[in-house]
């Protein structure tokens, strides 16, 4: 791939592609734009070539599902115009998968150039995280939230998460290069110890709780990097306990202030702490009330107010829980989307695993698809707090990984045709 020649647009919006996870450093703005302008121009090369393949897929034809309810409900709301802020412009996300499918397609080189793109943004990251760390100041002058919070570059964003939804498609891309060299082996497993360790010192619970998940399903699921990640993850664990000893901000913020259970006797009852808590029940009490559904995309923060949900801490943004968020806002037509999602990507991983087991080849899933399905557990995982999901920069996060997994499964019904 020649970036010299930005005259041929399939070099210019690989380049885009390649630029994405610089660009959600600096916010939602620019990887917005370059979201969008990818997908405009998958649309308008479509169109013009009159290339209708990459619309014949079932996934193409879910989102369309997907997508037109979520307008529907949201149009049919209580307050329409506050939730089509969220679900009417949600289309550019498919036509931004299948862009990036399509420039993978034509441009093959375009992926290892994201890897290394990918490879060298957390990197650099990673580093000015430290740096934050240990001075209290980003490399531009961002100070840290409190004692035991910091977002390094990302700022107002969330560094656990950024770093913990990228590092399996990290993985995944160094899993799909053969002939790989020691000396990138040795930066591979230094970006990945740093990486264990910032995210667990950034004070994000859930995001180092997620890593760890992640690194299991790996570990478990993999053959050619199983030991060097369940290495550098040990490795990263020995130099965490370390630390905690030597910064008490650390541990009372990760360890000492972490409450999951119940206070038997106040008779109340605590999920993470008292503000998840009382947002969770909410959330549920509106599914309740709309089961079928929901409210509405982007109406939990306007329905949390009203009397019959009112209570301490019980309003937010949203519900701060990727399966409440579907339940309450879409219901469970909507929310049925969500688990198929999830569950597809769990089963696929469990009978890869039963096959390990087995030694029965023919269900084995390759390395690299393995890692890419540990991102959509972890992004979806229901168990955990979460951010916005319908949020537009954890979104362009969320729909990073897909089309890599797309790719992977057309070929692989293509193999299994032939």
């Amino acid at each position: 791939m020649n970036f010299t020649n930005i005259r041929t647009p399939l070099n210019f919006f690989s380049l885009l592609l390649c630029l994405m996870p610089a660009a959600l450093i600096s916010g939602p703005f620019f990887s917005d734009l370059f979201l969008s302008l990818i997908g405009f121009y998958f649309l308008v090369t479509s169109i013009v070539k009159k290339n209708w393949k990459y619309y014949k897929n079932l996934f193409f034809y879910l989102f369309i599902i997907f997508y037109f309810y979520i307008l529907i409900r949201s149009i049919a709301s209580e307050t329409p115009l506050r939730s089509l802020e969220s679900s009417l412009f949600y289309f550019r996300y498919i036509f931004f998968t299948l862009g990036v499918m399509y420039i993978i397609e034509k441009n093959p080189k375009v992926v290892f150039y994201f890897g290394y793109s990918i490879f060298i943004t957390i990197f650099f990251v990673t580093l000015d995280a430290y740096y934050q760390f240990f001075t209290d100041y980003n490399i531009l002058g961002y100070e840290k939230w409190g004692d035991a919070r910091f977002s390094g570059l990302l700022k107002d964003e969330a560094l656990g998460r950024y770093l913990v939804y990228l590092m399996p498609l990290m993985f995944a891309l160094l899993s799909m290069k053969e002939n790989i060299k020691k000396y990138e082996i040795m930066i591979a497993m230094l970006i990945l110890i740093l990486a264990d360790i910032i995210i667990f010192l950034s004070g994000e619970r859930t995001s180092f709780a997620l890593l760890t998940l992640g690194t299991v399903l790996i570990v478990l699921n993999i053959k050619r990097f199983k030991y060097l990640r369940m290495f550098c993850f040990l490795a990263s664990i020995l130099i965490i306990t370390i630390i905690t000893f030597n910064y008490p901000q650390v541990k009372n913020r990760i360890i000492d202030n972490t409450v999951i259970g119940f206070e038997f006797d106040s008779g109340d009852t605590k999920i993470i702490n008292k503000e998840y808590d009382s947002i969770y029940k909410t959330a549920f009490e509106m599914f309740k009330d709309n089961p079928i559904f929901g409210i509405g995309v982007k109406n939990f923060r306007i329905k949390c107010g009203e009397s019959q949900y009112s209570s301490e801490h019980s309003c937010s943004t949203h519900p701060h829980n990727t399966l409440l968020q579907f339940l309450s806002e879409t219901g469970i037509i909507g929310t049925l989307f969500y688990l198929a999602a999830f569950f597809f990507c769990l089963v696929k991983l469990i009978i890869n695993f039963v096959g390990i087991i087995f030694n029965e080849k023919d269900y084995i899933v390759k390395d690299y698809e393995v890692c890419l399905y540990v991102c959509f557990i972890v992004i979806l995982w229901p168990l955990a707090p979460s951010l916005n999901f319908f949020n537009n920069w954890i979104s362009i996060l969320y729909y990073l990984p897909l089309p890599f997994l797309l790719i992977s499964i057309k070929k692989n019904n293509i193999n299994q045709i032939d």
